[in-house]
């Protein structure tokens, strides 16, 4: 996959993190008020992104404006950095800190996980200064040929297969250390970092701060954190159930995310949040009102969103009674850790070839028996009839 594929690839994932809800008065005060600092990121060199340019989708497509004109100053808390618009008032920002901050216990103990595994898991390398080396290391051709701290293998020939090499690629970019990463993109003039910090993620939730007055998209998740709207402009009712529906998100990027995006299906993605962050769930008698399965990305969702939140949740929520968090996320971490995958044994293509591959690995049904992803879309409703007969 080529590094324009890759940037759209996870352009599209990034929508599987969006959230919304009904609006509330949006006038709370804060008690984080005098609890954080607001910091200049030419100080710190903290910036919530190194180009400046808006143009990264793996922060978000409502990011754009933390990338490019808010990108210096934010208000840093124990566990958040929250960029936005200067000349909003800082209640906006005080109020977004407690929101994060209250939320993201609760998302770590929703997806049983340690704030410590969390960040090993996520690194300290941004996903994009990762694709970027992906990209160098794809002009590698002959043996011994050197991109940085990285040489091409000398058991590459002329008669080793494309999935190999890109496998190599993946594997070297992923796994890769901060110092050679840093390394190694400061050293080309044409990757566009100059400095290690441009490269670094802190072990802190990035929140950007958007203006939009309407609740679809509110929310979003990404590696580095998430964008949710400012108090002061839109405040949807459910706001803490948003906040830990995309730090579910944050979670599983860190968990699941390699270079090549987040690579879980839109049912996956957006079930797993609804389910772990108590949002509304369809019962499992009504499983029949709609087929979340067969929804990969976003443009194959038809209907009422509401509804089809809903019937993820359901579809994920059979998943875990089925066989518990802890397999579930060791089936995602397979996802990011297992060789590059190219093509699925499957006629499901659009669906990615290392997730089909560690379901179809480790997923059971509800009567312990193996399931795959084929089966799971195909026979969706007879697994839930049965799910729904069971008291």
């Amino acid at each position: 996959m080529n590094q324009k594929n890759i940037l759209l690839l996870v352009g599209a994932l990034v929508l599987t993190g969006c959230g919304g809800g009904e609006s509330g008065d949006g006038s709370e005060p804060s008690p984080l008020a005098n609890k954080g600092n607001f910091q200049n990121s030419y100080e710190t060199g903290v910036f919530f992104s190194h180009n400046g340019n808006g143009t990264d989708y793996n922060f978000g497509i409502n990011s754009e404006l933390c990338q490019s004109s808010y990108r210096d100053r934010y208000y840093e808390t124990e566990n958040t950095l929250i960029f936005g618009n200067p000349n909003l008032p800082d209640e906006d920002f005080f109020i977004a800190a407690d929101w994060v901050e209250s939320a993201l216990d609760t998302a770590l103990a929703a997806m049983e996980i340690s704030k410590a595994e969390y960040y090993a898991a996520r690194t300290e390398v941004s996903l994009t200064a990762r694709q970027q080396l992906r990209q160098g290391l794809s002009y590698l051709s002959e043996s011994g040929q050197r991109y940085g701290s990285f040489t091409y293998p000398n058991n590459f020939d002329q008669f080793t297969d494309d999935e190999t090499i890109t496998a190599w690629q993946v594997h070297s970019a992923q796994q890769a250390s901060f110092t050679d990463v840093a390394t190694t993109l400061v050293a080309d003039s044409h990757s566009g970092y100059t400095s290690a910090d441009e490269i670094r993620l802190e072990n802190k939730i990035y929140v950007c701060l958007h203006e939009n007055n309407f609740a679809a998209g509110w929310g979003e998740g990404h590696l580095a954190g998430i964008n949710i709207g400012a108090n002061s402009v839109y405040k949807p009712n459910n706001t803490a159930q948003i906040i830990v529906h995309e730090l579910v998100h944050s979670l599983q990027y860190a968990l699941t995310a390699n270079v090549e995006g987040l690579r879980l299906p839109r049912w996956f993605s957006e079930g797993q949040a609804v389910y772990l962050s108590k949002m509304n769930v369809a019962d499992k008698s009504n499983h029949n009102e709609y087929a979340p399965t067969a929804v990969v990305d976003f443009s194959d969702e038809v209907g009422d969103p509401g509804l089809a939140y809903q019937h993820y949740g359901l579809a994920y929520q059979y998943l875990q009674a089925a066989n518990g968090l802890s397999t579930i996320k060791t089936m995602m971490q397979r996802v990011k850790s297992d060789d590059y995958k190219a093509q699925a044994d499957s006629t499901f293509v659009n669906e990615n070839a290392n997730y089909i591959q560690a379901f179809d690995a480790l997923m059971l049904d509800i009567n312990q028996t193996p399931l795959t992803v084929a089966d799971y879309r195909i026979h969706y409703h007879s697994y839930l009839s049965d799910y729904a007969a069971r008291p």
